[in-house]
């Protein structure tokens, strides 16, 4: 029931075309050796490990993942490394903090500037409209590491440096103690 249809799907691939496939543990081997027929084995491009379900009630062994097979129509035609739209972003927020921070030395008119930009091109940014601050090191986020997932975390003051005000507390608390904090706070 699979070759037909992979046969179908990689005569519609263009020559640098990629075929990305689910597949769970029961059939993975089974087409990885149909695939390798049917692209040939020189155009095998990776396995994916998806992790998808968290089971608590296995009977003996949990398995919370399934494979996503990945081939090539061409693996020749592919390009060398693949980037994401995120990736080029990056690239020019980058570009921009090294270019505003070699003109611009004072730090508000450096936030300004950036924000005025970041304003103007916000809804291009993606995923990465977070990082909307400035400073002399360049374009930056305020961190979400800290942050405590899912349930409640620690609570105390975080003094703002320069204010010395406390800082707003995530929504569902810090992940670490205050002495680990502090720590990484001294860490810089």
């Amino acid at each position: 029931m699979m070759y037909p249809r992979l046969k179908l799907a990689r005569n519609l691939l263009k020559d640098d075309g990629v075929i990305f496939i689910s597949i769970d543990d029961n059939e993975q081997a089974n087409l990885k050796k149909l695939c390798d027929e049917m692209f040939g084995e020189e155009n095998f491009v990776g396995n994916i490990i998806w992790k998808n379900v968290t089971d608590n009630n296995p009977t003996n062994i949990a398995t919370e993942h399934e494979s996503i097979v990945v081939f090539a129509k061409n693996k020749d035609s592919l390009e060398n490394t693949w980037k994401s739209k995120v990736s080029k972003i990056k690239d020019i927020l980058v570009e921009l903090g090294n270019q505003l921070t070699s003109d611009i030395k004072d730090k508000s008119e450096l936030q300004v500037t950036y924000s005025k930009w970041f304003r103007e091109n916000k809804n291009q940014l993606s995923s990465l409209d977070r990082y909307k601050y400035i400073d002399n090191d360049g374009v930056y986020t305020g961190s979400q590491s800290v942050h405590n997932p899912g349930k409640e975390g620690y609570r105390y003051d975080i003094l703002h440096p320069s204010t010395n005000l406390p800082c707003k507390q995530p929504l569902m608390g810090y992940r670490f103690p205050e002495e680990t904090i502090q720590k990484l706070l001294q860490e810089g």
